[in-house]
């Protein structure tokens, strides 16, 4: 265009134009030249907007907006898990759950230092021990996840921060079959952590059957990411972090300041529960929003994690029925892998 240009303004100018015949006849060759290069442009501008990928707008680390392209799912999440084999219920009114599968082996205890809290479970026979220690004993109406079943016992997840494993006796106890789970489950109001209720779950797209969790309650913090597999929903991708309802307009802010993950969702992400109590709509996210989200995360195709909880469904609540740690040797032999592409929605 503006070798044309120029052209233009030299035949103006040219003094050695013999007639104005001439010089109209070389203007005129000369527009004919720009239309024909205005029209080329439009036609190349009209290409690139019908091929153009959709966008859409997600939050960022440092809360600003960037447009990102309409992704298809970018980290499948493959699950590493004990594997259960059934789920069952303490009918006594307390029940020791022992270190090993015999009637005389250490139970489990819960020690504090004297007026601290400094805390922790540990496995004894001892009636006494400096400090305050208390029986952590199953108790009537408690679930607990069966990795293994022997003749007389169970082997069991124990649903605690130290994520145990512990014996209980198989005649107190019984049977107990998990409703099961699906993403539209996942998005009603449930209470996982604390007291207050939260729709963690996705039902369509590209992350359907996932779950963003808030794991913020009493002795508890951070953030996980699972997903369900089978009957259960597992949650295997923890970062320190919260997420919470945020104020104003502003769809959703993504921070991550000194490896902690603080994730706000705006007003058109939230809900109400019964209670009158707002709780953030995971549901309400796009696949590029979750996918941004995974990727703060660490949750990346092959990555897994040797830590998490067990969540199922019994008599109409979802509870955890036990976390894990596959590095302790109780647990080693009974981890399995569950690939994203075996896992059906």
């Amino acid at each position: 265009m503006k070798r044309i240009l120029i052209s233009l303004l030299v035949l103006s100018m040219a003094g050695q134009v013999d007639c104005q015949a001439q010089f109209v006849k070389k203007l005129s060759e000369a527009w004919k030249k720009v239309k024909t290069t205005v029209n080329t442009l439009s036609e190349s501008q009209k290409s690139k907007t019908t091929t153009a990928t959709p966008s859409t707008t997600t939050g960022t680390s440092s809360g600003t907006k960037t447009t990102a392209a309409t992704p298809t799912k970018v980290a499948g999440l493959d699950i590493k898990m004990p594997q259960v084999v059934k789920v069952v219920k303490v009918t006594s009114a307390t029940l020791n759950i022992r270190k090993s599968a015999s009637a005389t082996a250490p139970f489990l205890k819960r020690w504090c230092e004297y007026e601290t809290d400094n805390c922790l479970y540990v496995w004894s026979n001892e009636k006494t021990r400096r400090g305050d220690v208390n029986p952590c004993p199953a108790e009537q109406g408690n679930i607990y996840a069966v990795i293994e079943e022997l003749p007389e016992w169970y082997k069991v997840l124990v649903c605690n921060e130290s994520c145990l494993v512990g014996y209980i006796s198989k005649k107190y106890t019984t049977e107990v079959t998990l409703t099961p789970l699906t993403p539209a489950l996942l998005c009603k109001p449930f209470v996982y952590f604390g007291d207050q209720s939260q729709i963690v779950g996705r039902t369509s797209g590209a992350y359907k059957g996932y779950a963003l969790i808030d794991e913020n309650g009493w002795e508890t913090e951070g953030v996980s990411i699972g997903r369900i597999v089978g009957n259960l929903l597992v949650s295997n991708v923890h970062h320190s972090g919260v997420v919470s309802p945020g104020e104003g307009n502003e769809r959703l802010t993504i921070k991550n300041e000194e490896n902690y993950l603080s994730i706000q969702a705006g007003t058109s992400l939230q809900k109400q529960d019964n209670e009158g109590s707002t709780m953030v709509n995971v549901n309400g996210f796009t696949d590029a929003e979750f996918a941004k989200i995974m990727d703060v995360m660490g949750a990346k195709p092959g990555v897994t994690s040797n830590e998490g909880m067990i969540w199922g469904m019994v008599e109409g609540n979802i509870i955890c029925l036990g976390c894990f740690d596959l590095n302790d040797p109780a647990l080693s032999s009974h981890a399995v892998l569950v690939k994203d592409a075996d896992i059906v929605q």
